[in-house]
């Protein structure tokens, strides 16, 4: 679908990375978003590519910084390297907590490190991927890897958890839920946790999807979208927009890669949630 330019450009990237992982060494960097500065674990060529950039505004990072306060539980679902878990640990204070679910062992080291290296002491890695119910799945074993239906060369058996299994009691107020394409099974599993509205970070794949426009249909209607103040960004680094169901129809949405939503309860003003 992506056409023959992208699959151009995709090949060229895979073999960048492939050359620069010959070459690669870890090592840690200064990373400044929004005015603020971290040290930062680059741990493999896909860290190096995302996490080293020099750009310091950025948008959605903007959003989750205001749309977080002192106290909040954050299910970072898609944790990957750590860098918006650690933020999110920075910006909810000693009281708050980060959950993060990441299915590659590999990545669960660097997040790890970078959870040491920032000292940080309110957030948890947790070593399973997120889906609809608590169970077994094969994985692309890349970095930046996948649920798969092959059992071939380069994929491992990880565990699956639901989040309505893990927060049972107290639910989280944040999630951040980034999982490759995987985005219904991860809502399928969240019933419980949607019906207490927590603030949203999505990223969604339609390039990914088997039937992209049906498949967005299917994700929003297990959103309740109706209680939300909703935005989306639609390309890299963009500004975010106010959602609206007549532009930003399903068939629209499925013509994009990827893209970014972000949700508040309507209750959500200025920073805290009303009672």
């Amino acid at each position: 679908r992506a056409g023959v330019r992208s699959v151009v450009n995709q090949a060229g990237r895979i073999a960048w990375r492939a050359w620069r992982r010959f070459l690669f060494k870890p090592y840690i960097i200064n990373r400044t978003i929004n005015g603020e500065t971290f040290p930062f674990f680059i741990g493999d060529v896909y860290g190096e590519e995302w996490y080293a950039q020099r750009i310091e505004h950025v948008p959605e990072l903007l959003w989750v910084k205001n749309n977080l306060q002192e106290g909040d539980i954050v299910a970072d679902c898609g944790c990957h390297h750590g860098f918006v878990g650690i933020l999110c640990a920075r910006w909810i204070g000693s009281t708050g907590e980060v959950i993060g679910f990441e299915p590659l062992p590999h990545n669960v080291e660097i997040v790890r490190k970078n959870i040491e290296l920032n000292r940080i002491g309110n957030f948890e890695i947790r070593c399973e991927a997120v889906g609809s119910k608590n169970r077994t799945v094969r994985f692309r074993g890349d970095s930046n890897g996948a649920v798969t239906e092959s059992a071939g060369p380069g994929t491992i058996q990880v565990p699956v958890v639901s989040l309505d299994e893990v927060f049972r009691s107290e639910k989280p107020m944040f999630l951040k839920i980034d999982v490759e394409g995987y985005e219904i099974e991860v809502l399928r599993g969240a019933r419980e946790v949607l019906r207490s509205l927590p603030r949203l970070d999505l990223e969604i794949h339609p390039l990914l999807f088997t039937d992209p426009k049906g498949d967005v249909e299917r994700l929003f209607a297990l959103l309740p979208l109706d209680c939300y103040e909703v935005f989306l960004q639609t390309g890299f680094n963009l500004e975010l927009v106010p959602y609206k169901p007549e532009e930003h129809t399903p068939e629209k949405i499925a013509t994009y890669d990827k893209v970014n939503l972000f949700a508040r309860p309507i209750a959500w003003k200025n920073g805290r949630q009303e009672e």
